[in-house]
């Protein structure tokens, strides 16, 4: 179909606007999605590396030291 009857077909129109509006909010969607996943990867790469940081002996033996000084 040729350009120009594309865009005076009101049902075309409005498929593309629809389209393009569901495109947009699709992608809005998963930038958030993907934000949302990387801020909770951080989160739990702090909790373990606290955490291991608890259980390493050497490293609360060095905090008790520094501490006594």
């Amino acid at each position: 179909m040729p350009r120009r009857e594309y865009d005076n077909d009101p049902f075309l129109s409005y498929s593309r606007s629809l389209h393009d509006y569901t495109l947009r909010l699709w992608t809005e969607s998963r930038r958030l999605a993907e934000e949302k996943a990387r801020n909770n990867a951080a989160r739990t790469d702090e909790a373990l590396s606290r955490r291991r940081k608890e259980l390493d002996p050497s490293a609360s033996q060095s905090q008790r030291s520094a501490t006594h000084n």
